[in-house]
């Protein structure tokens, strides 16, 4: 089992907290060390309590997994301008677009790092396209479509795959208009 990292809140709640083990006296335990793999599988066949330490482990670990969990969360934008520039923040993001007019969306090249994602969904009247900006910015997608959203509710997503000398490629699928 690895080591873990601790979270503030474990580092600043529970570091070295006296603990009386039978046979030894009371001892400090180091809240930064898993417990020993025979400890968690004897406690856990024989249904012993569990120690200060191995308590404070699986809190660490259920906060690391939720903090993970949040992380990967998505940015929710709703816009309703006919025109947005891409910025770091709409990576991962969720932009929903409310114009009654059609909308572009412009990509400069080397503002998106490679495997930025959004997803755009087009929730006025007004078709969102993908403009190449500063830079050359391709789109690849399926023959016959353009990069743009095919309707209200339309919904199409982007990844960055590949980038270099000012040049860089998304992917762009889902619902794209002709």
């Amino acid at each position: 089992m690895p080591i873990p990292v601790n979270t503030p809140w474990a580092l600043n709640q529970l570091n070295n907290i006296e603990a009386t083990v039978p046979g030894q006296g009371t001892t400090l335990y180091n809240n930064k060390e898993a417990p020993s793999n025979e400890v968690q599988l004897y406690g856990i066949l024989h249904n012993v309590p569990l120690s200060l330490q191995e308590i404070n482990y699986q809190f660490d670990m259920l906060y690391k997994f939720n903090e993970w969990v949040k992380s990967k969360q998505k940015n929710g934008i709703i816009d309703s301008s006919t025109a947005r520039v891409y910025t770091a923040t709409d990576a991962g993001a969720y932009l929903k677009f409310t114009s009654a007019s059609a909308v572009t969306y412009t990509i400069n090249a080397g503002v998106a790092q490679l495997w930025d994602t959004v997803e755009i969904q087009q929730g006025g009247a007004g078709a969102v396209t993908l403009v190449q900006g500063t830079g050359t910015v391709t789109f690849n997608r399926r023959a016959g479509f353009a990069p743009k959203t095919s309707g209200v509710g339309g919904k199409i997503t982007m990844v960055k795959v590949s980038q270099g000398s000012g040049i860089e490629s998304w992917d762009v699928w889902g619902d794209l208009g002709t």
